[in-house]
C-alpha cells in the first residue's frame, strides 16, 4: 500500500489565523486506526447485544419487504393498466363501419387475443404477487399491516373479513400479516385481530403464524395485550406445537413459581393445563408438587393448584397428599390458599378427595377446632357441619364441644355462633342443618 505524505511546514500566521501542521500517516498508522475503529464497532455490538451477522440479516429482510411491496404495487399497476386498456378496447366502436368493429370483437381470433391476455395477467400476478388478486372485501390486505397498531378501523375491517373468509383467503391474511404479527400482538388494535386468525386458521398456518413469536414469549407475558395471543394459542393449537411456550417459560427469572404468581402467567398456565396433555406440562406439575406451599399461598398462583386438581386428575392424589404433608390446618387458615383447600372438599366432583381430606382433618387431634376459630376458616368449618353425614359428623361435633369454651372466648364472631349452634345440636333441640345461619350471615371482612 502506498504511503500518504504530507509534506511538514511550521505554523504560518495569516491576519489573526493559524494553520496547523500538516502530517504524515504511514501504513502502520492507517492500519492500527482502520483496527481500532473495527473493535470499537464490535465492542458497541457486543454491548447492546447486537452480533453482526443478525444485523446483516435485519437489513437483508428490511431489504427483501422493501422489494416485496415495490414488486407488488409494481404489478398491480400493470395489470389495472392491462384491464384499463383492455376494457376500453371493448367500449370502442369507430363510427365508419359499425359491423367490421362488431366482427373484430366477436371474431374468435380477438377473444383468443382476450383469453391469452388474461392468461398472461394471471401468470404475472402469480409469480410476482403474495397474495394473489383479491375480492373487495380484501382490498385492506394491499395496506401495510403494521398500520393495524394505530388504525382501530382498519383493524375492526380485517376481523370481519376473518369472521367470512374461506381457507384460502385465511392462509393469504395470515401471510399478510406475518411480518407484523409481534408488533400486532402487543399492540390493543391488533391482539385481538392476531387472536381471530389463530382460531380461524389451520394448524399448519397456526404453528407457522407461532413461529413469529419465538424467543419474545416472556416480553408478551407481560404485555397487558401479549398475554391474551399466548392463551389463544394454547387453546387453539396442538400440544406439541406450544412447547415453545413451556420452553420459554421455563425461563421466568422467578422460575415458575413467579410464572403461576403473575397476574397474566397464571392465566397462560391455566389455559395450557386446559388444553395441554398431561406429557407436556409434567415438568411443571412437578415443580407444584415440590413447592405446593408457595403455589397454595400465591395470590395468583392458588388458581394454577385449583385449576391442576380440577383438570390433570392423574395428578389429583399426589396434589392431595402435598397439601396434608404441608399442614392442611395452615393452608385453612391462609388468606389465599384457604382457597385451594375449599376447592378441594367442596368443588370437586371426585368424592374420593373430598374424603381423604376430611378423613385427615377429623383424625388430627385439634384440627377442625383451629380452623373453626381462625378468621379464613370457619365459613370452611360451617360448610363441613352442613354436609357431614353419620359417624362423620359425629366425630366432629364431639371435637368441637370439647371446644365450646374456647369457641366462646373467640373474638371472631362466627366462632361463637359455631359454639352456640354445636351446643343446641348436642343437646338435641337443634338440627345442625340450620347452620347456615340466615340471621348473621357472617363473612370473614365483616368479622
Amino acid at each position: 500500500m502506498p504511503t500518504a505524505q504530507v509534506t511538514i511546514a511550521p505554523p504560518m500566521e495569516m491576519e489573526g489565523l493559524c494553520v496547523k501542521n500538516s502530517f504524515v500517516m504511514t501504513d502502520d498508522d492507517f492500519l492500527e486506526e482502520e483496527n481500532w475503529k473495527d473493535q470499537a464497532v464490535k465492542q458497541s455490538r457486543t454491548v447492546m447485544g447486537i452480533s453482526g451477522e443478525f444485523e446483516n440479516e435485519c437489513h437483508d429482510k428490511r431489504e427483501e419487504t422493501v422489494l416485496w411491496w415495490l414488486k407488488r404495487e409494481e404489478a398491480h399497476e400493470q395489470i389495472k393498466k392491462e384491464y384499463r386498456e383492455r376494457s376500453e378496447a371493448k367500449t370502442e366502436v369507430p363510427s365508419e363501419d359499425t359491423s367490421t368493429a362488431a366482427s373484430e370483437v366477436d371474431s374468435p381470433t380477438r377473444n383468443n387475443d382476450l383469453v391469452t391476455s388474461d392468461n398472461a395477467l394471471m401468470q404475472l400476478d402469480t409469480e410476482t404477487m403474495a397474495p394473489p388478486i383479491l375480492p373487495d372485501k380484501l382490498l385492506c390486505l394491499h395496506r401495510d399491516p403494521n398500520e393495524m397498531v394505530l388504525n382501530k378501523e382498519l383493524a375492526d375491517q380485517v376481523k370481519d373479513v376473518l369472521q367470512t373468509m374461506t381457507n384460502e383467503q385465511g392462509a393469504v391474511i395470515a401471510e399478510w400479516m406475518q411480518p407484523a404479527l409481534l408488533y400486532l400482538a402487543l399492540s390493543a388494535n391488533g391482539t385481538e385481530v392476531v387472536q381471530a386468525v389463530l382460531a380461524v386458521t389451520d394448524r399448519e398456518t397456526q404453528i407457522k403464524l407461532s413461529h413469529c413469536f419465538y424467543g419474545h414469549v416472556l416480553r408478551l407475558l407481560a404485555s397487558h395485550h401479549g398475554n391474551h395471543v399466548l392463551q389463544k394459542c394454547a387453546e387453539v393449537m396442538p400440544p406439541h406445537a406450544v412447547q415453545f411456550l413451556l420452553f420459554e417459560l421455563s425461563y421466568h427469572p422467578q422460575g415458575w413459581l413467579g410464572v403461576a404468581n403473575h397476574k397474566f402467567g397464571c392465566r397462560i398456565l391455566q389455559r395450557l393445563l386446559e388444553h395441554s396433555g398431561n406429557l407436556t406440562m409434567v415438568p411443571f406439575l412437578e415443580e407444584v408438587l415440590t413447592n405446593i406451599k408457595w403455589f397454595s399461598q400465591g395470590e395468583f398462583s392458588n388458581h394454577v393448584v385449583k385449576h391442576i386438581l380440577e383438570h390433570v386428575p392423574a395428578y389429583r392424589t399426589k396434589v392431595v397428599r402435598a397439601l396434608i404433608q404441608c399442614g392442611l390446618h395452615l393452608l385453612a387458615q391462609h388468606e389465599f390458599a384457604r382457597h385451594v383447600v375449599e376447592h378441594a372438599l367442596f368443588g370437586l366432583e371426585d368424592p374420593s378427595v373430598s374424603k381423604a381430606l376430611i378423613e385427615h382433618i377429623l383424625s388430627t387431634p385439634g384440627t377442625i377446632v383451629q380452623m373453626a376459630y381462625k378468621r379464613y376458616a370457619t365459613d370452611m368449618v360451617k360448610q363441613l357441619l352442613k354436609t357431614l353425614e353419620g359417624t362423620l359428623r359425629d366425630r366432629a361435633l364431639q371435637q368441637l364441644a370439647s371446644a365450646i369454651p374456647k369457641l366462646r372466648a373467640s373474638k371472631n364472631k362466627a366462632a361463637r355462633c359455631i359454639a352456640n349452634h354445636v351446643e343446641k345440636a348436642l343437646q338435641g333441640k337443634q338440627s345442625p342443618m340450620i347452620l347456615m345461619l340466615d340471621d348473621y350471615q357472617l363473612h370473614p371482612q365483616n368479622v
